[in-house]
């Protein structure tokens, strides 16, 4: 940490709120000054706009921490609103849930109007206001129209992005637009501004001694943009470099080459760096077979560590190096269970289908019949084909008709045996 070389007794550029390192100068504090005097009045719509590290959170809470016990404050994201209704009044410091829009506007209308009656003030703050969705301005529009003898019942701050001007410019945003009392901007510091600035950071963490030239903090300024959050950064950035480099008084030839970056690029550290090494060194997609080689070799080889652990410890056993051998025979034996199933998988994938033309095919009871072969008979040379079986049932009556008018023909045939003429229904057929 930088803190030690130049002698501080905390880090200066802390970029989380601290009440002790809030700076009187620039156009914050008129900010400041303006937004706690509208409250003060009676204003109902307070609007405070800037860009991206400008300092509008910073500012928010500052108001928020002065505010006498007289005026309660519910500080709200814009980005984690999910519940209005019950964020509203919670952050009112109140545990009733609400259920619905009409219960909301019933138990918010009891507490307003019981505070007013005890002097309490009631301020809603939003930050990250252009992240609200369209219902939302909807609600605050009917917030404020709440009243008691012609006073607002209910204050409202919104700070945000320029977006959010666009956003009020709506059509149906009109009515809320217009009951707008007091809108500030927050401007990028100068470079005098930006001197100043650092060197009450860093005279409130204990510097007895000037760290940043004035030329140095020029630089700085504008590497950020005149940006409260984008200035702590460069700061903290230029400040462990010097330490590192045991400068120190640091100059402008010194500063230059530390901040010459993409403040954007900064805000994001390193990962993109990392995720870009990360992808050109992410493996390729490998096939089931070359994975499980590639899984076998890493289970031979974690046995064959295992084994020389175990022949290392023979020698010089100890019950620390037992523990560790015993686990590292259980991951061997987990990776070998899960090769198992792997291997099992591969091979499911790998077997192959049978297709229709290797299936063997049935044959009709019909084409079986005309297969066979025809009963010839011994004198005649007569052939006749098979008769022709079906599965359709015959009832027990016509049974008994059938085999009378058999046995009657069988009869009537028997006795022309003699003329030398043969039967063919005599014959037995057998399919």
């Amino acid at each position: 940490m930088y803190t030690d070389f130049y002698k501080l007794a905390r880090p200066a550029f802390e970029p989380r709120y601290q009440p002790s390192f809030w700076w009187q100068g620039g156009v914050v504090q008129s900010c400041y000054d303006s937004l706690f005097a509208g409250v003060d009045s009676g204003g109902a719509f307070q609007l405070v706009t800037g860009g991206p590290g400008s300092g509008k959170s910073t500012l928010l809470y500052k108001l928020c921490t002065d505010f006498t016990d007289t005026i309660r404050v519910a500080l709200l994201a814009g980005a984690d609103i999910r519940d209005f209704y019950n964020d509203v009044i919670s952050g009112f410091g109140f545990a009733k849930e609400v259920d619905g829009k009409v219960e909301f506007v019933i138990e918010l209308s009891r507490i307003l109007k019981e505070g007013v009656t005890e002097g309490l003030t009631f301020l809603l703050v939003i930050d990250d206001a252009e992240k609200l969705e369209q219902t939302v301005f909807e609600e605050l529009r009917m917030l404020l129209g709440l009243e008691k003898d012609g006073q607002p019942l209910l204050r409202l701050l919104l700070a945000g992005k320029q977006e959010v001007m666009a956003r009020l410019a709506l059509p149906e945003n009109e009515i809320l637009r217009q009951k707008l009392t007091n809108h500030l901007e927050l401007a990028p510091l100068s470079e005098q501004e930006c001197s100043d600035y650092i060197e009450h950071r860093l005279r409130v963490a204990g510097a007895e001694e000037q760290i940043f030239t004035s030329e140095a903090a020029s630089i700085i300024n504008k590497s950020a943009d005149g940006r409260f959050k984008i200035i702590d950064l460069l700061c903290t950035r230029v400040l462990e470099e010097g330490a590192e480099q045991q400068e120190q008084q640091l100059s402008a030839s010194f500063v230059e080459p530390v901040v010459q970056l993409d403040w954007e690029e900064f805000l994001a550290g390193d990962l993109r760096q990392i995720s870009k090494e990360k992808k050109k060194a992410r493996p390729t997609r490998q096939s089931p077979a070359e994975t499980a080689t590639s899984v076998a070799a890493a289970v031979q080889a974690a046995v064959s560590d295992t084994q020389q652990e175990a022949e290392k410890g023979e020698s010089a056993a100890s019950p620390k190096k037992e523990k560790k051998l015993l686990l590292r025979a259980i991951v061997v034996a987990i990776i070998c269970v899960c090769l198992f199933f792997l291997y099992q998988y591969i091979s499911s994938l790998q077997r192959t289908v049978p297709t229709d033309d290797s299936q063997p095919q049935q044959i009709s009871l019909s084409q079986r019949q005309q297969k066979l072969p025809l009963v010839t008979a011994g004198t005649g040379n007569l052939t006749s084909p098979p008769p022709v079986f079906t599965n359709t049932p015959v009832p027990s009556a016509q049974k008994e008709t059938v085999t009378a008018a058999e046995k009657k023909q069988n009869g009537a045939e028997k006795d022309k045996e003699g003329d030398g003429r043969i039967n063919v229904h005599s014959l037995d057929v057998i399919e």
